[in-house]
């Protein structure tokens, strides 16, 4: 069976279970690098908003021999768990007064989704594209958050350039930068996990490890909450801050869309062997929505500008 018959399959289960009580829809969903998901939403006749939930590991699942009745109960026993209790004033996002101190940036491939941005509103930087999107901070949606497409710009009567000024203003207020050192947080992480397993030797490990000497220093730029945390490389001052402190340049290598790398200037870099890493992390090590750029920047002290290593 393949997937469009798997899919119609789960469709017509739901519907039996839930006795005709509610709609099924499955819709494919586009997300960064054009990663396509197949997303399907139970909504009752009482409802005006249901959770997505995302069905192709479940596909996965039947391949290797979970029987598709299972995976119809599944569905549904997820459903009830997210779905909300009281139906959603979606109006507010009528107008952009509503929205508007809470809509921030992000960055994305701009070679990578071109399909995507034909439907929204975007700014080109470089090889990436600087993209908005609207942020949840309270309410039965938790953090979640809404791609600016351009209907709401449509409807809002503004232009690319209006969001643009407010997400420059929100981003670094709502989503503050974080620059740690690479030390700093592989002592972090070794932490938690000994914690986790063994506290009594945490504190043995944390004097152990201390700090990587040496100028090799590498430094890790994100938020304050770790989401989309590369865009913190567009906030005003940051690179040129970070810049005067070393004293040098530095290289910027794109992690994910969460996180870049600093790598300070000690003068036998090679660009093409830190972009050949780069790939290598982004096929190796990555799922492929989280891919930012394929490319390393450089950024320097003298002239204050951020480029593209171009080899």
């Amino acid at each position: 069976m393949n997937l469009e018959m798997f899919l119609e399959k789960l469709k017509k289960g739901i519907v039996i279970k839930m006795q005709g009580a509610a709609e099924v829809k499955i819709n494919e969903v586009i997300k960064n690098n054009g990663f396509c998901l197949h997303g399907l939403t139970i909504t009752e006749k009482d409802r005006n908003i249901s959770p997505t939930i995302y069905v192709d590991d479940m596909y996965q699942e039947y391949i290797q021999g979970r029987p598709i009745s299972e995976i119809v109960d599944s569905i549904i026993v997820l459903y009830h768990k997210s779905r909300l209790e009281k139906n959603i004033n979606m109006e507010f996002f009528l107008k952009y007064e509503n929205v508007k101190e809470r809509i921030v940036y992000k960055l994305i491939d701009y070679n990578r989704n071109q399909e995507l941005l034909e439907r929204i509103p975007h700014v080109p930087y470089l090889n990436l594209a600087i993209v908005f999107y609207y942020m949840v901070n309270e309410g039965p949606f938790g953090n979640a958050t809404i791609l600016i497409q351009n209907n709401h710009c449509r409807i809002w009567d503004k232009k690319t350039e209006d969001i643009y000024k407010d997400a420059c203003i929100n981003t670094p207020k709502i989503l503050p930068v974080q620059i740690k050192g690479m030390d700093e947080i592989i002592c972090e992480m070794m932490e938690k996990q000994v914690m986790e397993e063994d506290p009594g030797m945490a504190e043995k490990i944390m004097e152990e490890v201390g700090e990587i000497p040496g100028e090799r220093r590498m430094y890790v730029l994100s938020n304050n909450m770790k989401m989309q945390g590369a865009s913190a490389l567009l906030y005003p001052g940051v690179l040129q801050d970070f810049s005067k402190a070393l004293g040098k340049g530095f290289y910027i290598l794109p992690s994910s869309i969460h996180e870049v790398i600093l790598v300070p200037e000690v003068g036998d870099e090679e660009p093409k062997l830190m972009e050949a890493m780069v790939c290598e992390i982004n096929e190796t090590q990555l799922d492929v929505e989280e891919v930012l750029s394929d490319k390393v920047y450089y950024y320097s002290r003298e002239q204050r500008t951020l480029c593209l290593c171009e080899g």
